[in-house]
């Protein structure tokens, strides 16, 4: 669940200051004398001496309401109101010295002044192309990439497995992706579609995904960059991080920015990730919910992920200890078809997906608990939602998700049973799945089997 976000950051007047310069501590511990410029979430500094061609009209009009954006963004998606942690707005300077083209911690972002000058004369390394007017949010790709740099936020240990040798977590990954998801979704927030992104900007993961495209056909799949063995993985020039950017933006793209946010939130709910494939069937359940949540009827992010993206099946089997046969949706599979008991044969109709169940709360998204234990939802082949009834011997039903119908909640209690919110449990009668009041039996027990990553 996230802290309530307090949208008034967006609506303060944007103050500008530059009678005087202030002093300014690198990150290398130099003391700097810099301009200052004040915007609603950030402040901006750099020397006019040095660069000129920057004018404090383009710093107030332009460059700070493009921080200020990704500012917002950050608090926004990171869960979080008091992003920076330490102060009540983040900043980007332009220095001369500082660890990189770009750094970043907790909200505070460093540009190497000679990149800037660089940029401004069309002569980046990468190449000529780039984006070379400082008015636009393009040109600002790094500063708005590192203002998400070095910090913590509450899903980062859900979306990412690695532990450093000292047994601390590592979110050398997550910690990437994030910010780079950031930067796209606020040059987007800025006017400049993703295609211009592409363009204009280094830091474009449109550009990323036409690499990861063209890895996929050649075989490789998205585990390739997660392995056990922990550490970046990187083929052919292409990182984990931009990899984890890829399969998130595209989300963002297909859904919108509520979905994305949502994505965020119900993530930063889920365990911690402890092996790379429960790290990415995190990432697949918490889209998956954010679109229940946003009112969609079918959850069909981890779907295409799988389809489209080389993303690692998190589904299985439900399978009872009486029979030995599985929870099946038999034809048509539509809306209105009832569950029944069949033999297992791995069949698409024998999986389901479970995405832990939330509901809408003042301050986002709160997961729904039940009998001591998290409730979820059962998602079948065509993404669709399992519905249980009230009574003994109503039968479950498949029927569009509802993110109001908590008869599609089903609560695992120990023992493997499985039980409503009626308080009924999911029995099997031969062939005949039904409510029963819950007595132990071990036709009310269910083994969840996942399915092979692939």
């Amino acid at each position: 669940m996230r802290t309530a976000i307090a949208l008034v950051f967006l609506l303060l007047p944007i103050h500008s200051t530059q009678a005087n310069p202030y002093s300014y501590q690198t990150f290398e511990g130099q003391s700097l004398s810099l301009y200052r410029y004040e915007g609603a979430n950030t402040f901006f500094w750099y020397s006019p001496a040095a660069i000129p061609q920057i004018t404090a009209s383009m710093a107030t009009n332009h460059i700070l309401p493009s921080f200020d954006q990704a500012m917002a963004n950050y608090r926004t998606m990171g869960q979080v109101a008091s992003y920076p942690p330490s102060t009540a707005k983040g900043s980007v300077a332009i220095v001369p010295s500082t660890c990189g083209a770009g750094c970043g911690l907790n909200g505070k972002a460093e540009v190497l002044q000679s990149a800037v000058i660089e940029h401004l004369n069309g002569q980046h390394a990468e190449g000529p192309g780039y984006e070379t007017d400082p008015t636009k949010a393009t040109f600002w790709w790094i500063a708005l990439y590192e203002l998400g740099r070095g910090s913590v936020f509450g899903f980062y240990s859900k979306l990412d497995y690695r532990k450093q040798a000292n047994g601390s977590r590592d979110y050398t990954v997550i910690g990437s992706a994030f910010p780079h998801v950031v930067a796209n979704v606020t040059m987007n927030d800025r006017g400049f579609t993703p295609a211009v992104v592409k363009q204009k900007s280094i830091n474009a993961i449109p550009k990323f995904k036409d690499k990861y495209i063209a890895l996929m056909a050649q075989g490789y799949r998205y585990m390739d960059w997660h392995s056990a063995a922990g550490g970046v993985q990187t083929f052919q020039g292409l990182p984990s991080m931009d990899v984890m950017a890829v399969v998130i933006y595209e989300f963002y793209l297909r859904y919108g920015k509520t979905a994305l946010t949502n994505f965020f939130d119900a993530a930063a709910d889920l365990p911690d990730a402890n092996t790379p494939l429960q790290a990415a069937c995190n990432l697949s359940s918490a889209m998956d919910q954010a679109l229940i949540h946003g009112g969609y009827a079918s959850a069909t992010a981890s779907t295409f992920l799988v389809n489209e993206f080389a993303f690692p099946r998190c589904d299985g089997e439900l399978r009872d200890r009486w029979y030995n046969g599985c929870l099946d949706l038999p034809p048509p599979q539509a809306v209105g078809t009832q569950a029944i008991g069949y033999q297992c044969n791995g069949g698409a109709n024998q999986k389901w997906k479970r995405v832990p169940a939330s509901i809408n709360t003042t301050g986002g998204l709160s997961p729904r608990s039940k009998y001591g234990v998290r409730g979820e939802r059962l998602v079948g082949v065509g993404d669709k939602c399992l519905q249980a009834g009230l009574q003994p011997n109503d039968r479950l039903v498949y029927q569009n998700c509802s993110k109001s119908n908590y008869n599609q909640i089903f609560y695992p209690v120990s023992g493997g049973a499985w039980q409503t919110e009626s308080g009924h449990c999911v029995d099997v009668n031969g062939g005949t799945v039904l409510l029963w009041g819950c007595h132990g039996g071990n036709n009310q027990k269910w083994d969840f089997i996942q399915s092979a990553p692939y």
